[in-house]
């Protein structure tokens, strides 16, 4: 069995879940089409960037970036 890890970049479609989004990214980013979902996280985790981070960011890429909120 091949174990791997991968940080999809991809969004949630409009009325889409989750798991099914990630399916979906995976298949569009590796071409993987049967996979099984071991386990999810019950919740949402989010970060938010440090004010000298994003200070950094918005010089180097012109926007505000504040964080984010994931699902694993």
């Amino acid at each position: 069995m091949l174990l791997c890890n991968l940080c999809l970049q991809g969004g949630i479609d409009e009325g889409e879940d989750p798991q099914n989004a990630a399916i979906r990214e995976l298949r569009e980013e590796t071409g993987v089409t049967s996979v099984e979902v071991l386990a999810e996280v019950p919740y949402w985790l989010t970060y938010d960037f440090p004010s000298e981070v994003r200070e950094k960011l918005r010089h180097q890429w012109g926007s505000d970036w504040k964080g984010q909120a994931q699902k694993w």
